[in-house]
């Protein structure tokens, strides 16, 4: 075994198994940072508890050959061997590493118990012969590593860059540092003496005393206004970004306004005129000073430019998923023939008629709330909604299913925030852009150009997904056509340098039918 760490951080893992063992494989990639997509029937209680977690996806349902598509990491945890097995044999087809349950022999890669003294971390593994003695040896490495050891790692990581920039050859550098591994500096900051370690270390390392700390020029702090629309979901978001820059040093307050929009209003006008429906008055409200920051949901806000406007952050997205809730629990398999599903969107009533053609369904209106009580009131047997905000809610325990997104994609955009600041505040602009995240950004930014391209607004019955996988930005798009009852499905990849130009090409496959890689036809039975 060739041992290694490996950063996880945004790569999709795919775990198969319901159990406690998928469990604890699906909090540690978690952990990590990873995203975790889990095939299951059914799950644990400790999964259970991982259900709102933004990183996790849920498939409820038996593997099938192609759930491990675009892997980094596999597991196979179920209690099936013949499952755990085929899981295996399509793992090592497509030259993805794959952990087996209780199958060392199948294992191409094992995960060890760790002992994390961070920076130091130690992993312990006995290549799957026995988990119970890892465990037991990284307890009594655990004894024998104290917290000390943290702090010596941190003190001799802050003098590394200034030994390096010392004249002299590569072998003095190792002596001068085993003397200070020899020395009594660990001694010294186990009785809490940090200042008397350091310059010990200094002297050992041939280093000067620390220079003295610059004077610091504290700048003004911002205060900061958002601007956002009153309903619940919509507070909550705006809320969370507050949460954020009230972290940042730099901002000295934070206050909500809330803007009455046309569409809370419930002035809604014909299709073509719904379009930014919930952000026009918020915009307005910001190009005249009254906020300085506006938060939206970004598949509310439309494609074109914004005179006067920019969107200076797009923070790490949500599960884009389109949730399904239903009044009896059952997902879209289980739902009764000619069940009435309720959602307003043409583009999820488009993607799941071709996968349920006899389900009857109506349209709904009203927020979150509003839509749940007409479900339990019998309105209808099921509801549509982004899963997202319920999660922002806390009713992601409402959830019946999680719609995979080989039956439905989400609207481009969906599960991800707009942070917009006027183009001439630049103290806000600099401010805002520290809550970017750069991959949902690119995704987002390829969804919204297949959007644009399309010549459409919200209204518009379109899915966009895009996901960046081993430094190539994937986008897979749908394109409905109610009045002839067919739907295009199309993908494209490429650098992510280039999120708009993958947004046009995609949007011109599915606008002609032409090959982009795959696509395909599905007509309406």
């Amino acid at each position: 075994m060739f041992p290694i760490f490996l950063n996880l951080r945004g790569k999709l893992c795919t775990v198969v198994g319901g159990g406690e063992v998928a469990a604890r494989k699906a909090s540690a990639l978690l952990n990590a940072g990873a995203l975790v997509r889990l095939v299951a029937p059914h799950r644990c209680p400790a999964l259970s508890s991982l259900f709102r977690h933004p990183g996790m996806t849920f498939i409820s349902r038996d593997y099938r050959p192609g759930d491990l598509q675009r892997s980094t990491l596999v597991f196979a945890a179920t209690d099936d061997p013949e499952v755990n097995a085929a899981v295996a044999r399509e793992a090592e087809s497509r030259g993805i590493p794959v952990n087996v349950a209780d199958d060392p022999a199948h294992c191409t890669f094992f995960l060890p118990a760790v002992v994390n003294r961070e920076p130091i971390c130690i992993a312990i593994s006995t290549s799957g012969a026995s988990p119970a003695l890892a465990r037991h040896l990284k307890d009594r490495i655990a004894e024998a590593v104290p917290s000390e050891y943290q702090d010596l790692a941190r003190l001799l990581g802050r003098l590394r860059s200034e030994v390096l920039q010392q004249p002299g050859a590569a072998e003095e550098r190792r002596s001068a540092w085993q003397r200070v591994l020899d020395s009594e500096a660990l001694s010294l900051l186990q009785r809490g003496e940090q200042a008397q370690a350091e310059a010990m270390a200094r002297s050992l390392l041939g280093l000067g005393a620390p220079p003295p700390p610059r004077a610091e020029v504290r700048p003004s702090k911002a205060e900061v206004v958002i601007g956002t629309r009153g309903s619940k979901l919509a507070l909550a978001q705006a809320n969370s970004v507050a949460a954020m820059l009230r972290e940042l040093p730099e901002v000295a307050s934070v206050e909500v306004k809330t803007i009455r929009t046309a569409g809370d209003a419930g002035r809604r006008a014909n299709s073509g005129s719904a379009v930014g429906i919930f952000v026009k008055e918020i915009e307005q409200a910001l190009l005249h000073g009254e906020v300085n920051l506006a938060v939206h949901s970004l598949k509310d806000l439309p494609t074109g430019d914004r005179p006067g406007l920019v969107l200076a952050a797009v923070p790490e997205r949500a599960d884009p998923h389109d949730a399904l809730v239903t009044r009896t629990g059952v997902g879209l398999s289980g739902l009764p023939m000619c069940s009435k599903v309720a959602t307003s969107s043409p583009r999820r009533e488009a993607q799941l008629r071709t996968w349920r053609a006899d389900l009857v369904f109506v349209p709904v209106r009203g927020n979150v709330d509003t839509r749940l009580r007409k479900l339990t009131g019998g309105e209808f047997d099921a509801l549509v909604v982004a899963y997202a905000g319920l999660a922002r809610l806390g009713l992601a325990d409402r959830v019946s299913e999680l719609i995979p997104f080989e039956v439905c994609l989400p609207a481009p955009g969906q599960g991800a925030l707009a942070l917009q600041v006027r183009a001439d505040d630049r103290v806000m602009l600099a401010l805002v852009s520290q809550l970017d995240h750069e991959p949902t950004r690119l995704a987002v930014t390829a969804e919204r150009s297949l959007l644009a391209r399309l010549g459409a607004g919200c209204t518009v019955p379109a899915g966009a997904l895009g996901t960046i996988e081993d430094g190539r930005l994937i986008l897979r798009g749908v394109l409905a056509d109610p009045a002839h009852g067919s739907m295009i499905q199309g993908q494209v990849e490429g650098t992510f340098l280039e999120p708009e130009l993958l947004g046009i090409r995609l949007a011109e496959g599915l606008l002609h039918d032409q090959g982009m890689g795959w696509y395909m036809k599905v007509v309406r039975r």
